[in-house]
């Protein structure tokens, strides 16, 4: 009898562990994780039996964190913004570049919301941590792509003495050789260009928008550009005026005011352009276009 109980003591163990190892998410393990691609993707999660292997990155969480592991491939340049749903419970999110655990390279922070820069076909791994009582969640990576006129090499042209065109800044970027529109090293711009038909002013205003700001220039590069003075009407919603002459082009430049740390302000947005002929005289405080 004696015998027959050790017997099923060690059958109970072993019986255990392998519920133990089933009731695992299937990919639990860096080597095991789930492929991911598309501009939307939506899986599950759970860390409620989820493990730390050795090696894995961000170890001071993992002690009291279970992980997951996902790997996705960018379609195409943008932001990518990568959050959970399901319920109130706190998550935390790394991304990384790399393709062996022991190599991976940790981009942006550790958070549970992460945004980062890609480019088409770029390829990201994502850990997802939660502490083991933590409820089954889901797994949100979107991509926003890159607008269009993101670069000044890309400018949407337009024409005519009353113009009203829209745009979205919130996957814009900032070239290496552009001026400081909004006064930062750093923010989402949008670029447009119009060649005033005679000499006068030219309003601008931006509608229906969150904080942004619109600044002229003339130049074509974007790193000989020579800013353009001229009246500010209103800070937010931003509207300005400035004197232009007949046949000269002038680029705007749309970008977010600073929102906290280093983000700014983005989002849709209507630009409305209206020319006129009449003469204006300077402001007597020499307010300029573009000013705090």
């Amino acid at each position: 009898m004696k015998l027959k109980a050790t017997t099923l003591a060690i059958a109970a163990v072993l019986f255990g562990a392998a519920v133990s190892a089933v009731a695992q998410p299937a990919n639990d393990n860096f080597a095991d994780r789930i492929f991911l691609t598309g501009y939307t993707n939506v899986e599950p999660a759970s860390s409620t039996t989820a493990t730390a292997e050795p090696g894995e990155p961000n170890g001071k969480n993992l002690l009291l964190y279970g992980s997951v592991w996902y790997q996705w491939t960018a379609p195409d340049n943008g932001t990518a913004h990568l959050y959970y749903t399901g319920d109130g419970y706190f998550r935390e999110f790394g991304v990384y570049t790399g393709s062996k655990l022991n190599g991976l390279h940790h981009i942006g922070k550790y958070d549970e919301e992460v945004t980062f820069e890609v480019k088409a076909g770029q390829v990201f791994q994502i850990q997802a941590m939660a502490p083991h009582t933590t409820p089954d969640y889901f797994v949100h990576v979107d991509l926003v792509p890159r607008p269009i006129n993101d670069d000044f090499a890309d400018r949407f042209q337009l024409e005519g003495a009353m113009v009203s065109t829209n745009g979205d800044n919130e996957a814009a970027t900032r070239e290496p050789a552009e001026p400081k529109h909004n006064g930062l090293k750093f923010g989402r711009s949008l670029w447009y260009s119009w060649t005033a038909p005679a000499t006068g002013w030219l309003f601008v205003d931006l509608t229906n928008s969150p904080a942004l700001v619109c600044e002229p220039y003339v130049g074509n590069s974007a790193g000989r550009l020579k800013p353009v003075g001229g009246v500010l009407i209103n800070q937010n919603p931003f509207s300005g005026a400035l004197p232009v002459q007949a046949g000269v082009e002038y680029e705007l430049a749309v970008d977010g005011t600073l929102y906290y740390d280093k983000v700014v302000h983005s989002g849709s947005f209507d630009l409305n352009l209206e020319f006129t002929g009449l003469t204006l005289s300077s402001p007597a405080n020499n307010q300029e276009f573009f000013g705090n």
